[in-house]
């Protein structure tokens, strides 16, 4: 994998993430004291963090750096659509402990944030 690959995943993480956690660029801007084409090229994807941004980040947000880091598709990304509606969304979710509930929460309100994953 490149840098051009991870960029894309810690973009689309740290997006989520900062959704998640209600902070805008700005605010992640001023809390960090990083520049903002910096944070602006991160969460775009076009540069990657060195690891003591990504373990500032991190601490920031109060994730690890496999949330922030890695690819976390998940069983819905990987199952295949007709094996997930066969499945049925509610018994997926349900052997999800707490945390992980919450999780899949926060990604569909994600998703849902932007027009290009609603219907119609």
């Amino acid at each position: 994998m490149d840098n051009k690959d991870y960029g894309k995943i810690i973009s689309k993480n740290l997006k989520r993430i900062a959704y998640d956690r209600q902070k805008s660029q700005a605010e992640i801007v001023r809390d960090l004291g990083i520049n903002q084409a910096t944070i602006s090229s991160w969460m775009n994807g076009t540069r990657v963090p060195r690891m003591d941004k990504i373990d500032m980040l991190c601490n920031y947000f109060g994730c690890t750096r496999t949330e922030l880091m890695e690819d976390a598709r998940g069983y819905a990304n990987t199952a295949g659509k007709a094996n997930l509606l066969n499945t049925g969304v509610q018994p997926l979710f349900d052997s999800l402990n707490a945390e992980g509930q919450e999780m899949a929460l926060a990604y569909i309100r994600f998703l849902l944030s932007d027009n290009k994953y609603r219907k119609g």
